[in-house]
């Protein structure tokens, strides 16, 4: 079980008791926060990586907000991630349609291109972005309609 696997990690990196968790729920919800977006071992050596518990009153409460905190900045670094892929694919797109429009790329070559994309929302974000910048860019230089 990853919640008991970590609780233990910890506790033996800590030399803690695993036995003295103040609140056990608390401490589940925020390690599947974050095992959710790292292996269990990540995040045990992320939260031995802030630093000892310098005589900590309460160190297993210093555990838990560190343990909060790497779900929080993990989760945020995820989100920031998703954002930069649908960018790409944005980009990707508008790139060749921009390509077809110069007529440096046939229809066809794009939509294999776009069809080779395997993730069907970053297919549809790509699609949109080309067929925007099919319809959106201004006419080259010496052509008229």
């Amino acid at each position: 079980m990853v919640l008991n696997d970590v609780i233990i990690g910890l506790a033996e990196r800590f030399r803690l008791d695993p036995l003295r968790i103040g609140r056990p729920e608390a401490f589940e919800a925020a390690i599947n926060a974050a095992v959710a977006l790292m292996p269990a071992q990540a995040l045990i050596d992320e939260v031995a990586a802030m630093g000892g518990l310098g005589g900590a009153r309460q160190p297993w409460g210093v555990v838990l907000a560190r343990l909060r905190r790497i779900a929080e900045l993990a989760g945020e670094s995820a989100v920031l991630a998703e954002g930069q892929v649908v960018q790409a694919a944005r980009s990707w797109g508008a790139r060749l349609g921009a390509m077809v429009r110069a007529s440096s790329l046939h229809i066809d070559g794009a939509a294999s291109e776009l069809a080779s994309e395997t993730d069907p929302v970053l297919r549809q974000v790509a699609l949109d972005a080309f067929g925007h910048a099919l319809v959106a860019a201004p006419e080259p230089a010496g052509v008229t309609r």
